[in-house]
């Protein structure tokens, strides 16, 4: 199929400039240095046009893509409903807080991707390794308050997941600016171009009424 596509983008163009030449030659009697110079003129354009879409990324390529993203998304939906329950079973009302503030960072990190399924590998850690992690952590955190766990080993362990659910609501936080950056980038520029235009649009505004 690519190579009948390939030679469609060749036949066509050829067929157009060999009939215009034909015309502007044969019947209306043009130079024949003029002629040739249209008909590949002709034959250029028809080939540029039909190579653009050519150039486009397979449909069926994204497709899967975003089947695949889905099928991903899905799992840490799943870890998003566990993380949720935790703000409810859990006892600490400092990590309960942290907690959900991973949970919105998460729930806008599936959202982003959602929209913009490349964005997908930039943020997997984000959206499965730590999730997963972070429930593991909690399961066991849960337990001990829960059997109210006083020793030296359960009140040490409490301590470390309290700092780690720190840490990652830093990474989560760092992650989605990430996530945004391309488009802050972009409306940066924008930005830029718009408060030149501004700038200029009031100077001449100033110097229209001597202000």
């Amino acid at each position: 199929m690519k190579d009948k596509g390939n030679s469609f983008m060749v036949v066509l163009p050829s067929i157009a400039a060999g009939l215009l030449f034909i015309f502007l030659f044969a019947f209306l009697k043009i130079n024949i240095l003029i002629a040739l110079i249209l008909s590949l003129v002709v034959f250029g354009i028809f080939t540029f046009i039909l190579y653009i879409p050519s150039k486009k990324k397979d449909p069926t390529i994204s497709i899967a893509l975003s089947n695949d993203v889905k099928a991903n998304l899905d799992v840490t939906k799943t870890y998003l409903k566990k993380l949720n329950q935790f703000t409810f079973r859990l006892e600490n009302k400092k990590l309960v807080d942290e907690l959900k503030i991973i949970i919105l960072d998460l729930d806008k990190m599936i959202k982003v991707v959602s929209d913009n399924p490349r964005k997908y590998k930039r943020a997997n850690k984000y959206l499965n390794y730590y999730p997963e992690t972070t429930i593991k952590i909690l399961e066991q955190y849960d337990k001990i308050e829960d059997n109210r766990l006083q020793g030296s080993e359960a009140v040490s362990f409490m301590r470390k997941v309290e700092g780690l659910i720190l840490q990652i609501r830093n990474a989560y936080e760092k992650g989605l600016n990430d996530l945004y950056s391309d488009d802050i980038q972009d409306s940066s520029v924008e930005l830029k171009v718009l408060e030149s235009d501004l700038n200029s649009q009031i100077g001449d505004f100033k110097s229209d009424f001597n202000l």
